[in-house]
């Protein structure tokens, strides 16, 4: 048995259907790709010795498995050569993990499913990475991963107008959960899934964000991690979910979070555990103001009825934010509800931050933690955590 794991297992998730069944030309991918590009060992012949986890994977990289970059992690049950090549990281399978968790993919090969691709990995990693996984695994969006073989497929579906700004938006993903706290179907109405939906910029050029159905939940994450005994890894899984939270439509959303809500032992502000992307009904005088029938709260605490909107391109107008969206503020302040605001570079310069905290913390209801030098340190490096790398570095 052959098993995709860690950030390939990842990469497969992230990949959009469409582009994962899109049409790829191989002699077109050969010719785009540079002398020294690593892709290229996937258009070289296979060797009569080849392991079998390379045979099993090395055609699929053309096809379904095209989001997945090189080397490919996977594990195997049988004792086979598992010194790297450029094509495969083999790893020993985990005598603890039980095979019903897997997905099968056919041929005998598997993938470790959304659960534990999210809250596994064979390489060193850190707490708020995985749980920045967690987050784009329970909530509304992908990044999508970046390769030759996948630029090439976007290229071709956007050329054929499969993939076009003008029809991006009508997908019916309008929040995680409706105005009573419960979890949307996303469903359509043969009782499908919803559509992956790209995202687009405001000059419609296509972004590396996607927005979905949910691949999963940090309650079926906590499930699958109880069934895991002894498997490398566990603690520091259960204390990324710890951190994780359902719903989360954006990365700058992710970071909101984490900054606000998470504890102070990991350099957060504790702010309680506030609702992601709920819907909020309006009375019939507030749909008057804001010609609609409802609003989406990217940050909710209810019981102070503060919305916390940040600004991103995940549900409302455009990225210039939620008060482009003309009357939606003024309906929600109607019905007594506070709306807070905070974009990407308000928090990722720490003065600017701390500047506005004082007044969301006045807000929310919540105090800010002691200015300790052992919490400041915690802060720090939560921020270089979130804004002092790449969001997603593969």
């Amino acid at each position: 048995m052959v098993v995709i794991c860690d950030i390939s297992a990842w990469q497969y998730w992230r990949t959009p259907p469409v582009v994962r069944e899109g049409w790829l030309d191989a002699a077109l991918l050969d010719q785009m790709l540079s002398a020294a590009s690593l892709d290229r060992e996937i258009l070289k012949p296979l060797r009569a010795n080849a392991r079998e986890a390379e045979r099993l994977i090395r055609w699929r990289l053309l096809a379904d498995l095209k989001g997945l970059s090189l080397p490919v992690h996977v594990m195997v049950d049988v004792r086979e050569s598992r010194h790297a090549s450029e094509i495969l990281r083999v790893h020993e399978y985990p005598r603890n993990l039980p095979a019903d968790m897997l997905v099968d993919l056919g041929n005998g090969l598997y993938v470790m499913p959304p659960e534990l691709s999210a809250s596994l990995s064979m390489r060193k990693t850190d707490v708020v990475a995985m749980a920045k996984r967690m987050f784009e695994a329970c909530g509304l969006f992908s990044i999508i991963p970046s390769n030759p073989r996948i630029q090439l497929v976007l290229n071709d579906l956007l050329s054929r107008g499969v993939l076009a700004a003008s029809s991006s938006r009508g997908d019916g993903i309008y929040g995680y959960s409706d105005s009573n706290g419960r979890r949307q179907g996303f469903l359509d109405q043969e009782g499908e899934t919803l559509p992956w939906s790209p995202t687009f910029d405001r000059t419609a050029r296509l972004t590396d964000m996607w927005k979905r159905a949910p691949l999963t939940s940090t309650d079926a994450i906590a499930a699958s991690l109880d069934r895991l005994e002894g498997v490398r890894g566990l603690p520091m899984a259960r204390r990324a979910l710890a951190l994780a939270r359902d719903g989360a439509a954006s990365p700058e959303e992710v970071r909101a979070y984490l900054l606000l809500c998470s504890g102070w032992r990991v350099g957060g502000e504790s702010w309680g555990t506030p609702d992601l992307n709920r819907r909020v009904d309006f009375t019939p005088e507030a749909r008057l103001l804001a010609r609609r029938s409802f609003a989406v709260a990217d940050c909710l605490w209810m019981e102070p009825k503060v919305d916390l909107e940040v600004q991103g391109m995940a549900f409302h107008a455009d990225d210039q934010g939620f008060l482009v969206a003309s009357g939606r503020r003024t309906a929600l302040e109607s019905m007594g509800y506070t709306v807070l605001e905070i974009n990407h570079e308000q928090m990722a310069d720490l003065e600017k931050f701390d500047a506005m905290l004082p007044s969301m913390a006045r807000a929310v209801g919540y105090p800010l933690q002691p200015r300790t030098g052992a919490f400041l340190q915690r802060r720090d490096k939560l921020h270089r955590a979130l804004f002092g790398l790449p969001y997603d570095p593969q």
